[in-house]
């Protein structure tokens, strides 16, 4: 068994698969019908600056602020694993298995600090659960 597959056992259910003369009659069809001429996209600035602006459609933010706590989510429970098998295994570990995994949590303790700084505008959860802090919305105050 090999350990990296070959490229016909990558190929997924319902995937087409393309011979090498099919992709370059394919190629050809399309260079001929020049598509990219045909092109609807904005021209003018004003065209260009509303269209800059549709993936921040509605809910935008609260997609990020989402995507950024599922991050947070996913390396702490990296990180969790990484100290789970280290208290097992540490006094087993080699000095230089040991120095590696004392880099990776150092490397995972950074990664969640710089996402609690990017979800807290700059502050870190323990600054905020400390009652020190009051954190205030960077959005535009109501009216």
């Amino acid at each position: 068994m090999s350990a990296v597959p070959k490229p016909q056992e990558l190929k997924r259910q319902g995937q087409r698969s393309w011979t090498d003369a099919q992709r370059a009659e394919q190629a050809a069809k399309l260079h001929a019908r020049k598509i990219w001429l045909k092109s609807t996209g904005p021209r003018t600035a004003q065209g260009k600056l509303k269209s800059s602006q549709n993936a921040r459609s509605a809910g935008y933010e609260e997609r990020q602020e989402l995507k950024a706590m599922c991050r947070y989510l996913r390396t702490q429970k990296s990180y969790i694993e990484l100290i789970r098998f280290y208290t097992k295994q540490g006094d087993r570990l080699s000095p230089h298995a040991q120095m590696q995994m004392e880099m990776r949590l150092d490397f995972f303790e950074n990664e969640l600090i710089d996402i609690e700084r990017q979800m807290l505008h700059g502050l870190r959860f323990y600054e905020i659960l400390s009652g020190n802090i009051i954190p205030f919305p960077t959005g535009s105050p109501p009216k």
